[in-house]
């Protein structure tokens, strides 16, 4: 009777109890129960990046190409734009600059007269204006 009672109290048991899904099943029912991560909303890049030329006939001889963390020019200048410190913002940034196989460490000044307009001033030198190409 024992015996009995046993057997059928496992039958009653895989009776009320659900299948296990398949391995494949619980990554599709994980993947649709997950929520979604919110998006991480990235700050706009800084107002220089992009090309730049002194007037619209050298945007393809005479340009200056502006990344968030470097510069490079036409001429073979290239500089390391460094992170943004108290001092320094999208108005005023130091770098580091190769020109012609020395190396110097320099302070921009950079403003935005126009929309489509910039002018540079290299370690408080005469500005030189830049249009967006």
């Amino acid at each position: 009777m024992r015996t009995v009672s046993i057997a059928f109290l496992t039958a009653l048991a895989a009776c009320g109890s659900a299948p296990e899904p398949a391995p494949a099943e619980k990554a599709a029912t994980a993947a649709v129960e997950a929520p979604a991560e919110p998006a991480v909303q990235l700050p706009p890049p800084p107002r220089y990046v992009g090309r730049w030329a002194e007037s619209a006939d050298q945007c393809t001889e005479g340009w200056w190409r502006f990344w968030h963390d470097e510069l490079l020019t036409k001429a073979g200048m290239r500089c390391d734009i460094l992170p943004p410190d108290v001092a320094s913002g999208d108005e005023m940034r130091r770098m580091v600059c190769q020109s012609g196989g020395k190396w110097s460490r320099e302070e921009w000044t950079l403003a935005y007269p126009s929309a489509n307009t910039m002018t540079v001033s290299r370690d408080g030198g005469a500005p030189t204006t830049f249009g967006k190409c």
